[in-house]
């Protein structure tokens, strides 16, 4: 899947945190499974760092994959197998989540931890108590693709709507420009009269006639 661009992140991080503020989770039965395990497992004396349901790649049902510290097991009073045994007993047959195998692995270490499937766990601990379960593994999935497919929403927005928006309006700003520029050109100029005495810009006038050639005043000038 193609990575989202920064301001894509930034976008779906927003999104999603103003749907948490305004009480609209999008992680509504995901965050209600891991709660409920959680306690289940506090419940029973058993300290862990986190739990988690994932549908990715899962046929046979959710993956639970739970983390605890190395003093954990100390601490119950139980080596590290037998402090993993009771915390996949507790939540093969206490967790209201279909579970479909469980991974437990220390936290802060690069191994890849022991895992157990549902078969095994059914072998091991029994079949699940009936009517336990009603959080099933599509109700996860379903949940887990409207999240995918929002954030692809918010990538196809960022990544492609609004590039073309922008430049839509870059064209719109250059016609625009262009039309007053050209409404400018074709706008008439003001005549330009002849230059009189130094004068430029005023209507023709009959210049004075030069020194030596005034005439008599007319007749009344003078009482």
């Amino acid at each position: 899947m193609q990575r989202l661009s920064r301001s894509a992140r930034v976008i779906a991080a927003a999104l999603l945190a103003v749907l948490v503020l305004a009480g609209c989770d999008p992680f509504e039965l995901s965050t209600r499974a891991q709660e409920q395990a959680e306690s289940v497992l506090r419940e029973e004396g058993l300290d862990v760092t986190s739990v988690s349901f994932s549908t990715f790649g899962q046929d046979t049902g959710p993956e639970v994959s739970v983390w605890y510290e190395s003093t954990a097991p100390v601490d119950a009073g139980l080596d590290a197998d037998g402090f993993e045994d009771k915390v996949a007993e507790a939540l093969w047959t206490k967790s209201i989540t279909e579970i479909g195998e469980i991974t437990l692995a220390e936290s802060g270490t690069t191994a890849a931890g022991s895992t157990l499937t549902s078969a095994e766990l059914t072998e091991r601990f029994g079949s699940r108590p009936q009517g336990l379960v009603t959080i099933t593994g599509q109700q996860l999935a379903d949940e887990e693709q409207k999240l995918i497919g929002g954030l692809l929403g918010v990538g196809l927005l960022t990544g492609v709507v609004l590039p073309l928006l922008f430049l839509l309006g870059f064209a719109v700003v250059l016609v625009l420009v262009i039309v007053v520029i050209v409404k400018a050109s074709n706008k008439p100029r003001p005549p330009v009269y002849p230059t009189y005495q130094g004068y430029q810009g005023y209507p023709p006038q009959q210049p004075p006639p030069p020194p030596g050639n005034w005439g008599p005043p007319p007749p009344g000038t003078y009482r």
